[in-house]
C-alpha cells in the first residue's frame, strides 16, 4: 500500500476515524471524572551506609545496594505498620473501627485488617546510585496520605 492509497482509504473512511476518535475521547473524559482522586505524600530519608567500627575491624560490611534492600524490607514490613498503628493509636479512633467492621463485618482482627490496608498505600523506592529512600503513601484522603508517609518514616 502506498501513501498515496493510504490517504485515499482515510478520507474515505473519514467519517468513522472521527467518530472514533469522539468515542475514545468521551469514554477518557468521562472515566477521568467520576474516577475517585488519589493524593500521594513523599517523605524522603537518608540510610547511613557507613559501618560501625566493629564491622570495619571484621571486614565484613554490607555493600550499600543490600543494605538499602534491607531497609526496603523493613519499612514494608508488618512490625513498622503495627509500629505506626500504635503511634497514632488508629484502633482507638472511631471512624478505623466503623470502616473496619463495615470491611470485615466484625470478623478477625483489627490490626491485621490495619496492617494489611496500610501497607497497600506503602510504596517504598530507593534513589538512583545514592543512600536515599523515598517513602510514598497513596489515599483518597491529602491529610490521611501525609501523615502516613510521615508516620512510615519515624
Amino acid at each position: 500500500m502506498t501513501i498515496n492509497q493510504f490517504v485515499i482509504y482515510l478520507r474515505a473512511r473519514r467519517n468513522l476515524a472521527i467518530s472514533v476518535f469522539i468515542g475514545v475521547m468521551l469514554i477518557t473524559i468521562i472515566t477521568t471524572m467520576l474516577w475517585p482522586k488519589k493524593y500521594r505524600s513523599e517523605a524522603t530519608i537518608v540510610v547511613d551506609g557507613r559501618s560501625d567500627q566493629v564491622a570495619l575491624l571484621n571486614q565484613n560490611t554490607a555493600p550499600l545496594s543490600t543494605t538499602i534492600a534491607t531497609q526496603i524490607d523493613i519499612a514494608t514490613s508488618d512490625r513498622v505498620a503495627r509500629t505506626v498503628i500504635d503511634n497514632l493509636k488508629l484502633t482507638n479512633q472511631p471512624n478505623v473501627v466503623s470502616k473496619w467492621r463495615e470491611s470485615t463485618g466484625g470478623e478477625g482482627s483489627i490490626d491485621s485488617w490495619l496492617i494489611d490496608v496500610l501497607l497497600s498505600g506503602l510504596e517504598v523506592r530507593p534513589s538512583r546510585e545514592s543512600n536515599v529512600l523515598t517513602i510514598a503513601y497513596y489515599s483518597v484522603d491529602p491529610s490521611f496520605a501525609t501523615t502516613m508517609a510521615n508516620a512510615f518514616v519515624n
